[in-house]
Formats: C-alpha cells, sequence, structure tokens
C-alpha cells in the first residue's frame, strides 16, 4: 500500500508527502523528514511508522500535543482520511489500498519516478507561509 499526509494550506491547496516505509518524523529540527519551522511546534514532535500495511503515530514530546481526528494522543493507528494537527498544520492521511486515495492525490514525482519524502521536506519550510496565518507580533 501506498501512504500519504496530505498538507492543507489556507488557500486550499495540498502538498502531497508520501510516506516510505519505516519512520518518518515530523517537527521544528533540520533533521526531521516534514519539517515545520514554526515556535510552537516541537523539535522532533511526533513520528510515523509505516510497515507497507499499517500507519500509527507516535507523540514525542509526552505532552499528547498531536491531534488525530481532532483528539489529542500519545499514540494512534492512521487510515486514510484521518486527520493530523500538528500546532497549526493540518495533514489528511491518504491510502492507496482504499479506492478514492489515486482519485483525490496526484503527488508529483521526480525524474525516476520515486516520491521520497526527504525530496520535499524542505519545500514545506519554503511554502509553509502559505499554509499559517500572518504570524503575531510580540506585543499582540
Amino acid at each position: 500500500m501506498d501512504a500519504w499526509l496530505i498538507m492543507r494550506t489556507e488557500r486550499g491547496r495540498e502538498r502531497p508527502f508520501q510516506l516510505t516505509e519505516g519512520r518518518a518524523t515530523i517537527g521544528r529540527s533540520t533533521r526531521c523528514d516534514i519539517r515545520i519551522s514554526l515556535p510552537n511546534v516541537a523539535d522532533r514532535q511526533c513520528e510515523i511508522h509505516f510497515d507497507g500495511k499499517a500507519l500509527r503515530l507516535r507523540d514525542l514530546t509526552n505532552t499528547r500535543a498531536a491531534l488525530v481526528n481532532g483528539q489529542s494522543v500519545a499514540e494512534a493507528n492512521l487510515k486514510s482520511d484521518d486527520h493530523v494537527q500538528i500546532g497549526p498544520v493540518e495533514f489528511v492521511v491518504r491510502c492507496s489500498a482504499e479506492s478514492r486515495a489515486h482519485e483525490a492525490v496526484s503527488p508529483p514525482a521526480d525524474s525516476n519516478g520515486s516520491h521520497p519524502i526527504k525530496s520535499v521536506a524542505s519545500a514545506v519550510d519554503q511554502r509553509l507561509p502559505d499554509a499559517l496565518p500572518p504570524p503575531r507580533s510580540a506585543a499582540g
């Protein structure tokens, strides 16, 4: 099965991140697979384990700051159409084993036809302002 996290922006755009087998980390650190460079996101906020058949999210902060379908979780199994929120950024889970996944997602491929998560992770930093409201000033 193929698995994707689709980042939804305020402007209605979708940015796909294919999950490869193993663990993908999400957080503020440059070492994360998906980087969200915002002060209210932990250096390593959560990880998603994908074994090729199932997805499992684990919060790495012990604060249950990751939300799955609006619920604060320490760990959760993920399925297609689940909503994952990390700070103010929302992702939707899509899995190709479910019939609607390829209709809903048409991710860009590189010249080899692959979609490694590392190749698009840096794009989040450059494009993230599209996904978020303007930052609040320290005085406001």
